[in-house]
């Protein structure tokens, strides 16, 4: 069912421009104070001077007198190696209005040099248009572009400052923003906040055309108290929809579809409800996505929400042992050499569905996302569209901010993420046989030997679903997932109160050897296999960083630190457990081996199926396209 807060509008809407320019970011003045490493810095003669510079109180930011606002920032600086690298563009400039006398700097810092260079430096008073110089001849040469501001007779206050591209000639954009939903009224509340909160970004010609909502969980999203207000103020733009829970896969594909079938939309952005949103950050994908020639899609950068200067991840490749690799992670944004750092951009794979954008005509040409309930539909759809030649852009500056990934824990989802894997490396990745079943027995030990047993029962069921054939993304997923619920209770976990006195387990040293690596393994699988276990044990603490089954060879109970749970997670040695899963696991393992050849050429044969429009609409239970 959907509920249509949308109203006729007549095309797509075009992206913003001043004064005949193109413009390509604005620099936002009024962040939060916790925020503003990442859009200005203060200073007096060369020295840190935070209380020197801050918004004024009719708006704009306030410079002190002899004091220096400079944006060599994250989200003020003009990263002009992305834009020259992967547009047309070639002329930029930066446009300010300045009450009372400044001076106005210009530098730009390359990949090449240590320094940065002076470009311009000048006097600004009311409005001024610097262009960028165009003497680069290699993307390479160009860089970092940022300005400095210092008051010279008085205070003066920066109104705007705007980065722009003079003489372009910008394509219509109508850009969808799908968001997926489950019982998360409160977060969704606020990012619903933030996109209504920007008058630029829901102004006529922004860019921004729709906002999808697709409600998964509790009924009735648009009578919640925090969301009915933000739904007042986005009518014309806000279309929610109602349906069952198909996971943040079918979440995401029923927002996709909704796109599909909307005239006015040419670009989609997947956004999580429970990020922080930065608005800026839209309005540069539909000024990237106005100029942009090619297929490119732009992959929103994760900031860590725990630690907001921090950039956890911007990308990540897929490792030939199936191990995904972050890129640019867990970067100190405050940094100027680290921003450097970010134009020696990294080719990626994919980029996680916690901010990606891209032109809704891949579609076409490329297929639907997998229907794979969670967990890997975003790598799938990456790898698919990186083996077509379509390139993932991490633009500075574009970004969320998202719970990082060390503050969770994976339950029922080591299913999914075995069972998808698993369909990932046999479309896209090295499947010979022993590769395969070494990949996965590789993960399955490592769940046993440190007493995870419904981690391990997880794994061997993803690995027969697996082995079922596609034909396992035609079920119903309420039902799959259900499932997993029972399978917990057959191997239930306990728990300590975080303030029960727990001694540190005795760890044992890292094997620096493949002779020592095997003799502990050994020594391992016969104590786990022969020892007996009693309930007895007390558990001893573990830090999460040291679960690994050569760390703790003599505990027979662990409490594993996470340092975020409020309970600490208890798994304990069971013989009769292990010998039972490892026994299935190996009879899992044997097929998988026996079965990838096989199974790999029928994935890749009903891959258009189960990714086309018709599959998606039928899975979802809507009726075929008309």
């Amino acid at each position: 069912m959907a509920l249509d807060t949308t109203e006729e509008r007549s095309g797509a809407m075009e992206a913003g421009s001043a004064g005949g320019a193109l413009r390509l970011q604005r620099v936002p003045l009024d962040r939060p104070a916790a925020l503003r490493d990442l859009y200005w810095r203060a200073g007096r003669d060369g020295r840190p001077a935070p209380e020197a510079v801050a918004p004024g109180a009719r708006g704009g930011l306030r410079v002190e007198a002899g004091a220096t606002a400079a944006f060599d920032t994250y989200f003020g600086a003009f990263f002009e190696h992305h834009w020259r690298r992967h547009t047309p563009l070639t002329a930029f400039s930066l446009s300010v209005e300045v009450e009372g006398r400044a001076r106005l700097m210009l530098w730009r810092l390359t990949t090449h040099g240590e320094e940065p260079m002076l470009l311009h430096d000048g006097t600004a008073e009311g409005r001024a248009e610097i262009a960028i110089p165009q003497d680069a001849a290699n993307f390479r040469q160009a860089g970092m572009v940022w300005f400095e501001l210092t008051a010279l007779d008085g205070p003066a206050v920066l109104h705007s400052a705007e980065w722009l591209a003079p003489g372009a000639a910008p394509r219509p954009v109508g850009l969808a923003v799908v968001i997926c939903t489950f019982n998360r009224e409160d977060d969704l509340a606020k990012v619903l906040a933030e996109v209504a909160g920007d008058p630029e970004l829901r102004a006529e010609g922004r860019g921004l055309e729709r906002v999808f909502v697709v409600n998964q969980g509790r009924p009735g999203l648009l009578g919640h108290p925090g969301i009915a207000p933000q739904a007042a103020r986005l009518e014309g733009v806000l279309r929610v929809v109602e349906q069952g829970n198909f996971g943040g896969a079918g979440g995401f594909g029923r927002g996709l579809l909704e796109a599909l079938d909307d005239p006015a939309v040419t670009h989609v952005a997947f956004i999580d409800d429970d990020v922080r949103l930065e608005p800026e950050s839209l309005l540069r994908m539909a000024s990237f996505f106005a100029v942009s020639e090619g297929q490119e899609c732009l992959g929103g950068q994760m900031l860590d929400g725990i630690r907001p200067t921090t950039l956890y991840e911007g990308g990540a490749i897929v490792r030939d042992n199936w191990a995904v690799h972050a890129l640019s992670h867990q970067l100190d944004l405050r940094s100027r050499a680290v921003l450097a750092g970010l134009l020696e951009v990294q080719a990626m794979h994919y980029n996680g569905w916690w901010c990606f954008a891209f032109p809704k005509r891949l579609v076409a040409e490329h297929g639907m996302p997998l229907p794979c309930f969670i967990r890997g539909d975003d790598l799938e759809w990456g790898l698919r569209l990186h083996d077509a030649g379509v390139p993932t852009v991490p633009l500075p500056g574009v970004s969320i901010w998202h719970e990082p990934f060390y503050m969770k824990r994976n339950g029922w989802q080591i299913y999914y993420e075995t069972r998808n894997t698993l369909i990932c490396a046999a479309l896209h990745m090295n499947f010979a046989p022993r590769h395969a079943a070494t990949q996965v027995l590789s993960q399955l030990m490592t769940y046993l030997l440190t007493y995870r047993y419904y981690a391990a029962a997880l794994v061997i069921r993803g690995v027969e679903d697996f082995l079922r054939g596609p034909a396992i993304l035609d079920e119903d997923p309420a039902a799959l997932h259900a499932s997993l619920g029972e399978l917990r209770l057959l191997h239930p976990e306990g728990s300590v109160p975080r303030e029960r006195v727990l001694w540190d387990a005795s760890l044992a040293e890292v094997p620096r050897s493949r002779r020592r690596h095997g003799t502990a393994l050994v020594k391992a699988l016969w104590r786990n296999w022969s020892a007996p276990t009693g309930p007895e044990a007390r558990p001893r603490r573990v830090p999460v960083r040291d679960l690994i089954w050569y760390r703790i060879p003599g505990s027979d109970a662990v409490a594993l630190e996470t340092y975020w749970d409020r309970e600490l997670p208890v798994f304990r040695r069971d013989r009769a457990r292990f010998r039972t899963l490892l026994r299935a696991g190996l009879r899992a393992v044997r097929a998988l081996y026996r079965a990838a050849p096989g199974l790999r050429a029928e994935w890749r044969r009903e891959r258009p199926r189960i990714t086309s429009v018709a599959h998606w609409r039928a899975y979802l239970g809507l009726p075929p396209r008309g």
